[in-house]
């Protein structure tokens, strides 16, 4: 469930903590010398006041989330709506640190979304990022951004014998400006030569240098780009946004998923239950972990597939086997499915470990896990590896 957010800048803090407690009926449910925050429940909202924001009055509003999901969701609706949203990861904040995005609406009023992942000693900062302000409320105001390509077969880049990486990574980087609410043109000598001709300055422009100066990168009637195509970065600072590029978003709960990825790649069994706790106390999905997890494996069985493949194909030439196919089917990070561990009743395994022993498991789960012979795959059900480990004391790595 979401919460809407009020933060109001006052002067007096202890003034104002004493009328907003006699309103609310309840004293703050976090008090500092700077700061004062309720937590309401009906209704509900997190209504802040501090010392920190200047001017006197409604700083910003917002909404304050209970999982990352919903902080994607809600940052999702907001660039559909057309607006530009400031990211912001793990950053101090009225006492507490979580990841944010800012945006203002069309009257210029700030709001911020925001999901809270722990404790922090210091303020921080609650103002919006110096960036927002730079960047506008949108992209709607910007000129129009014209492109004018050589002639060629097509501008995706995946046309003829090979893709071309550029132009593929312009393509998105232009449908990206498209979703941010940017008009954008482009045109292709070899199918609309009329556009060119009738745009007074790309005419002269190839009158005089020729097609060498193609593609051209025009905001408004200027010239901005000639010869090149200029990176996401550079196409949002010519449409009047801050950056192309988020400051980050490798959040603490990013950084877990990696180390969850990386210890299932390096078979290490410490390292795997202590991020997976460290992931858990900071709200990580078990759905965005088994993706971690997923992940690694492909990238893991890769070069073993590719091997049986090369062997398969040595051995038997001429032949197309099914791991042949497989190999070369299968992306070594595509793979959505979750990993599938084989039981020992099913595969015939003794009790006898190959890998070492069985996982550790927690109280619960005691008896349940005895009852089974340990193997080198692990637990029958890919769900009880991760409902069962018990997390490694102190920090593995």
């Amino acid at each position: 469930m979401n919460r809407f957010h009020v933060h109001v800048a006052v002067e007096n803090l202890n003034e104002s903590v004493t009328f907003y407690s006699d309103l609310f009926g309840m004293r703050p449910t976090v008090e500092r010398p700077d700061y004062a925050k309720w937590m309401l429940e009906d209704p509900r909202v997190n209504f802040a006041i501090s010392t920190h924001c200047g001017e006197a009055g409604v700083d910003h509003l917002g909404i304050q989330v209970e999982t990352t999901a919903e902080l994607a969701e809600v940052g999702a609706r907001l660039r559909t709506a057309g607006r530009s949203v400031v990211q912001q990861n793990g950053a101090p904040c009225c006492y507490t640190k979580g990841d944010k995005g800012w945006v203002k609406d069309p009257q210029g009023l700030t709001w911020e979304t925001f999901f809270t992942s722990g404790a922090s000693t210091v303020f921080g900062d609650d103002a919006m990022p110096s960036g927002l302000n730079a960047a506008g409320a949108t992209a709607c105001c910007a000129e129009e951004i014209a492109v004018f390509d050589p002639p060629m077969c097509c501008s995706t880049g995946v046309c003829g014998p090979s893709v071309d990486p550029q132009l593929t990574r312009f393509a998105a980087d232009l449908d990206w400006l498209r979703s941010q609410g940017v008009k954008v043109e482009r045109y292709n000598l070899s199918h609309a030569p009329g556009e060119f001709a009738a745009n007074a300055v790309v005419k002269k422009a190839v009158e005089d240098k020729g097609n060498e100066c193609l593609p051209l990168v025009l905001v408004g009637d200027a010239i901005v780009s000639s010869g090149t195509y200029p990176d996401r970065d550079a196409l949002a600072r010519l449409a009047g946004m801050r950056s192309g590029v988020q400051e980050t978003i490798y959040s603490g709960a990013v950084a877990e998923l990696v180390a969850i990825g990386a210890a299932i790649a390096a078979n290490c069994e410490p390292c795997f239950k202590f991020h997976f706790d460290r992931a858990r106390k900071l709200g990580v999905s078990r759905e965005d972990m088994w993706r971690a997890v997923a992940t690694a494996k492909g990238v893991k069985e890769t070069p073993a597939r590719a091997m049986v493949a090369l062997a398969e194909r040595l051995l038997n030439p001429g032949k197309v086997s099914q791991t042949a196919t497989r190999a070369a089917e299968t992306a070594c990070c595509s793979s959505e499915e979750k990993p599938s561990f084989a039981s020992p009743a099913s595969n015939g395994a003794t009790s006898a470990s190959c890998c070492g022993g069985g996982t550790e498991r927690s109280a619960e789960s005691a008896s349940g896990a005895t009852a089974a012979a340990s193997t080198c795959c692990g637990p029958d059900k890919a769900s009880d590896a991760i409902e069962t480990v018990k997390p490694a004391a102190g920090k593995c790595c």
